[in-house]
Parts: C-alpha cells; structure tokens; sequence
C-alpha cells in the first residue's frame, strides 16, 4: 500500500509516475481518465503535492505497464537485453533527437554521475540543469532505457561545470560484482549495460593485468560526438572503478598506468596497465 506519511515516499511516487507515463508515452489526459481524477490531480501527483491512493497505484501500474514494487525499489527496471538500437522510438521523455541516435548505452550505467550530481545540486536543479543540455532527467529512473554516448558526454561536462569531483562519484556495483568483485566480473557487467566499448583483459605476469577498452564502430556514425569533450573525466572514471574493484577483491592496487587513450591523444583505444598485490588476508 502506498503510504501516506512521508514526504519522501511522496517524492519518490511522484517522480515514479512522472517517468513511467513518460517512458508509456501516454498522455496525462489520458492517464487522469483511466484513473477517474481531473488532469489537475494528476499533475499534483506527479509534483508530490497530493499521495494517490493504494487502488490508484496499482491501476496506475497496471495501465504504465510497470510492477507497483518499483515504489521499494525508487526505480524502473525492465531487464532487457541490451543490443544496439538505431530505429526511430516513441517516447515521451523530452530528449532532442541527437540522443537516440546509434542507442547503445543503459542509463544504469550512467547512475554514478547522475547521482552525484543530484546529491549536489538537490532534485530541481538537477532536473533544470539536465534541461538546459536537452536532457530529461527523469530518464535516469528507467535503468534499462537506452541512449547514446552523447548523454554521457553531457553529464561530464555537468561535473565539470559544478566542481564535482570525480572521487565523489560513487561507483555503484550490481550484485554480480558486489558479491564477488574481480576485473572479469566487471568487464561482464559492462558488456551488459554498453556496447559502446568492448572491454579486454590480458594478464601480463602474476600482479600485472593490461585492459584494454576500444570504441565500437558505430560510434563514428554519431556526427556530434566529440571524445576529446570527456578529457580525463571518462579515463579517471574508469581507473576509479577499477580501483574499487580490486580494492574490494582483498587485493592491494600498487598503480594504473595509462599506455594509450582515445580521449588524451585519440588514439584508437584506452589502455591501463594494472599493477596489484594479492592481500595476505585474503
């Protein structure tokens, strides 16, 4: 049932039914109708100012297509598999065009720097900072909806503009990895929520590993995209992941060295070459 007594839950409601209209493409018209209130209720719904009650939820869920246990969760998930998509979609996120064209990033991978940046700024002027760069930002509640790589593009720019700092971008492990973290299970992990990059681990010697991260292909047909735009922030990003993995692997990280990198030099792909030391705890 849907509670009453929190303005939290009511928020999280809120931007709940505001993300799965949009991500059903469905009208609030036609939304308020199915659920017998005015328009205006609706929208008061979706700016948690009023609570719906435990009927209208479920019929709310029902019509949105959505499991009314995404309220425990804060969150959509929908577990598709992931495939590059290209074609014209319907949506009714306000997103400009050039988003979704060559569709091969989840937004659950973009969650660490979405996050932050909502923690920093409060949820309104996140929501109107996303605006400004022609992004909806409700869209980082529907984890397995797709975009491309310019969304990412975008929201480094936003830590940059903000001073937010890439050590406070907390990376945020799925149980896959989080249960049993290594390098391989990251790299699986990531294969699971983008193929804009593929991901190769080649062991050197007993402490050393080499991963290598190439573009995809299609990332060329993608006119706007400009990888020189992500600087450091996409390379420091990944070393402070793979710095917490190993870390939580009971291992000791001597160092990642940066060997080639598409966004220093454009050259054609990332290259960290891994220095570790296995714990004697482990």
């Amino acid at each position: 049932m849907v509670q009453h007594n929190t303005h939290f839950t009511q928020y999280k409601v809120a931007e709940l039914m505001r993300t799965a209209r949009k991500r059903a493409n469905l009208s609030q018209a036609t939304v308020a109708n199915k659920l017998a209130i005015t328009q205006g209720a609706l929208s008061k719904m979706e700016h948690a100012q009023i609570t719906p009650s435990a009927p209208q939820w479920f019929e709310f869920c029902r019509l949105a297509e959505i499991s009314p246990d995404s309220i425990l969760l804060g969150y959509i998930e929908s577990v598709r598999p992931l495939r590059l998509e290209d074609a014209p979609i319907e949506t009714g996120y306000r997103l400009e065009d050039r988003f979704l064209k060559q569709r091969g990033l989840k937004v659950r991978a973009m969650l660490p720097w979405a996050l932050a940046l909502k923690e920093k700024l409060g949820p309104d002027a996140f929501q109107q900072a996303c605006k400004e760069r022609g992004i909806d930002a409700d869209i980082f509640l529907d984890h397995d909806f797709q975009v491309n790589v310019l969304v990412l593009n975008e929201l480094m720019e936003l830590t940059k503009q903000f001073d937010l700092p890439i050590s406070s971008v907390s990376t945020i492990f799925p149980q896959e990895v989080a249960s049993k973290p290594s390098l391989e299970a990251f790299v699986s992990y990531q294969k699971k929520v983008s193929c804009d990059f593929s991901f190769q681990i080649k062991p050197v010697d007993d402490s050393t590993s080499r991963i290598i991260i190439e573009p995809a292909e299609h990332l060329r047909k993608i006119r706007a995209w400009k990888p020189e735009r992500l600087g450091n922030g996409i390379c420091e990003q990944f070393k402070h992941t793979l710095k917490l993995v190993i870390e939580q692997h009971n291992e000791e990280l001597v160092a990642i060295h940066d060997e080639e990198c598409l966004f220093h030099d454009h050259g054609k792909c990332c290259s960290y070459r891994i220095e570790r030391r296995i714990s004697k705890t482990a």
